[in-house]
């Protein structure tokens, strides 16, 4: 077999492999799961305030399948948006970890991720890995 044609031959098969990278699940639009979010009920008047400020914040992401990332974040009517490149990185027993590089951040930023199901994962971006707290997020279901 010639090396042109073992190449042509092996292009399926490299493709099927990538498809099943753990971070092919990432694939798709994502939004924040406000519903996970609300401060447990008990009567705390801070609590009741922070619950109708989570009603008004909207964040959504997209990790396209060709390596694009793209982020919108949207609170009280003021919006901010990126693009840059992800990549899955590695696996670490149930999370993945990606590498996220924006306009804003040159440098790679380590995301962590644990998928809860297919339509659901916990995202510990750069900003609160050390208080050790997640953010849910839910699958955006494709416009018909």
């Amino acid at each position: 077999m010639t090396p042109r044609w073992l190449a042509i031959c092996s292009l399926p098969l490299v493709m099927l492999l990538v498809g099943c990278s753990p971070g092919s699940r990432l694939i798709g639009k994502w939004e924040v799961d406000t519903a996970k979010l609300q401060p447990a009920e008990g009567g705390n008047p801070l609590a009741a305030m922070a619950s109708g400020m989570l009603s008004m914040v909207k964040f959504q992401t997209e990790f396209k399948s060709d390596g694009q990332y793209a982020m919108a974040f949207s609170v009280l009517g003021q919006e901010r948006s990126e693009r840059g490149t992800w990549r899955y990185d590695r696996s670490e027993g149930e999370e993945i970890v990606v590498k996220v590089k924006t306009d804003s951040t040159p440098s790679e930023q380590e995301i962590r991720i644990h998928f809860t199901d297919t339509d659901h994962f916990e995202m510990i971006p750069p900003a609160l890995a050390n208080e050790g707290r997640t953010l849910p997020f839910k699958r955006v279901p494709p416009n018909p």
